[in-house]
């Protein structure tokens, strides 16, 4: 493996930095949970054996490797992957176990300090997709990297994405009044979708200010009292991806100060807004409208109160991360490609 660090050069950049998020990125225990998402993998490496045969690629935040391995094993030609420390002695021990690793060149650094001259990807990917969508930069990130690192016919993966607000209710079960990542299904039964979705291009140039609002009808009388994100992202070509009904991707659940009382054949608009902040984060706020856009019930938060604590145990070491690498490239059958 090319164990080489390279460290990069600064670079003005006017995109905002996000540094601080839900969860601990080096923490081992984060991309073991990750990694148990078999199908999550399995639609990123159908996406990649479509495009990166013979193309360099550039992986941003690559955590684990993961996505840096199913490119060497789908036949790229030269892979750069690019992490913060500490998460990189992760990957390095990672990409040891692989006599392929060599074929992925590690960069220890922060996409937005990379030196400009390091340029004409090909490919451009990247798994920093938040729990709420954007609250990991994938916006700023894929836009500064296609137009420092990429050309015009540079492929980002993911190449869109949209986020998905559902009314729900949780009850006043103790621990979940405070934002909250769950693998739990939470569904709401008698609301129907009127608005129409309009995924955000991914790798162009875009507000750092991400609005969303989703428009829905109540079929039956009901309360509601918390609103659930999700996201709904297309890879490359159909392959599409997202964290609604799968029981291995946590999404957020964002209770609200005031539960509502919702008519049968009312409407309802669930509203976010996130917006970076100095401190390396987003501010969020999240509100229920009527329709006539009266406010029913708000809240606001930092993105780093979300709280992470109620999703299941996992192992928080480096072995445990390698085993779970190990069982993907295994389940996808790609192992012996790469060993």
């Amino acid at each position: 493996m090319s164990g080489n660090v390279t460290m990069v050069k600064s670079a003005t950049c006017a995109l905002p930095r996000i540094g601080k998020y839900p969860i601990d990125f080096s923490r081992p225990e984060t991309h073991v949970r990750m990694l148990r998402n078999g199908p999550k993998y399995r639609l990123f490496s159908n996406a990649f054996a479509a495009i990166v045969r013979g193309k360099k690629v550039l992986d941003i935040g690559t955590g684990s490797g993961i996505l840096s391995l199913l490119c060497v094993a789908h036949g790229a030609a030269r892979v750069v992957a690019i992490d913060r420390a500490p998460v990189t002695e992760m990957t390095r021990a990672v990409l040891a176990q692989y006599r392929q690793g060599n074929k992925v060149h590690l960069w220890e650094g922060d996409v937005f300090d990379l030196d400009d001259s390091v340029s004409d990807f090909d490919v451009i990917v990247s798994e920093t997709i938040g729990y709420l969508g954007f609250e990991e930069n994938v916006v700023s990130i894929l836009s500064h990297a296609r137009l420092h690192f990429g050309n015009s016919r540079t492929v980002v993966i993911p190449t869109e994405m949209d986020v998905l607000l559902e009314p729900t209710k949780i009850g006043s079960r103790e621990g979940n009044r405070n934002p909250h990542l769950t693998v739990e299904v939470t569904d709401l039964p008698g609301f129907e979708r009127l608005s129409l979705k309009n995924p955000l291009k991914l790798g162009m140039p875009s507000s750092h200010v991400h609005t969303v609002a989703e428009t829905w009808r109540a079929t039956a009388s009901q309360t509601v009292d918390a609103v659930a994100f999700y996201f709904d992202a297309r890879l490359f070509g159909a392959t599409r991806i997202t964290n609604r009904e799968n029981p291995c991707w946590p999404y957020c659940i964002v209770p609200l100060e005031c539960p509502i009382q919702v008519d049968k054949g009312e409407s309802l608009m669930c509203r976010s807004h996130l917006e970076p902040s100095a401190r390396q984060t987003y501010c969020v706020s999240v509100c229920l409208q009527d329709r006539n856009g009266k406010v029913l019930t708000d809240c606001s938060f930092e993105s780093t109160e979300v709280r992470a604590d109620l999703l299941p145990p996992a192992p928080n070491t480096v072995d445990a991360v390698i085993q779970e690498v190990e069982n993907v490239m295994r389940s996808l059958d790609l192992y012996d490609k790469l060993a």
